[in-house]
């Protein structure tokens, strides 16, 4: 019996020295983060990248505007390769330039300029949401479909 139990203590040691607990904290604290966000698919919001929109009030913790954020290529998977647009359809030039950057970065400047719209057409709703003053059932009802400009 006493050659099992220390044999346990030496396995959980290892484990303990072979993990990095703060790496898996850090990581689960960014995934709960990008988790705060609602995810649309394009055929749901009709435009040509899935987005994902701040339903938690995570900006206030984020140190960060109000935003949204889209998939910098059109597959129809989700992928965490994003960039962040602000609710006045503004695209911060650092965050700009580092998707730019990314291997998967191949979406058009139309196509942006698309997001952009869907962005400014529902920047109140928007807005709404990530107070949580309105929740996403709610949004579904009444935001403005597609990328094209408003009249």
């Amino acid at each position: 019996m006493k050659k099992i139990k220390k044999n346990n203590v030496r396995i959980m040691k290892k484990i303990d020295e072979t993990i990095n607990f703060e790496e898996i904290y850090q990581t689960s604290n960014n995934l709960d983060r990008f988790c705060e966000m609602s995810n649309y698919r394009k055929r749901k919001t009709g435009l040509p990248v899935n987005v994902w929109i701040d339903q938690t009030e995570n900006y206030k913790d984020g140190g960060h505007a109000k935003r949204i954020k889209f998939q910098i290529n059109k597959s129809d998977k989700y992928q965490n390769n994003c960039c962040s647009m602000l609710l006045d359809g503004t695209i911060p030039e650092n965050e700009f330039q580092k998707a730019k950057a990314n291997k998967e970065f191949s979406i058009s400047s139309s196509e942006i300029n698309e997001v952009k719209n869907f962005v400014i057409n529902n920047s109140y709703a928007l807005d709404k949401v990530a107070d949580q003053l309105i929740f996403e059932d709610e949004f579904d009802e009444v935001f403005i479909h597609g990328g094209s400009p408003a009249s």
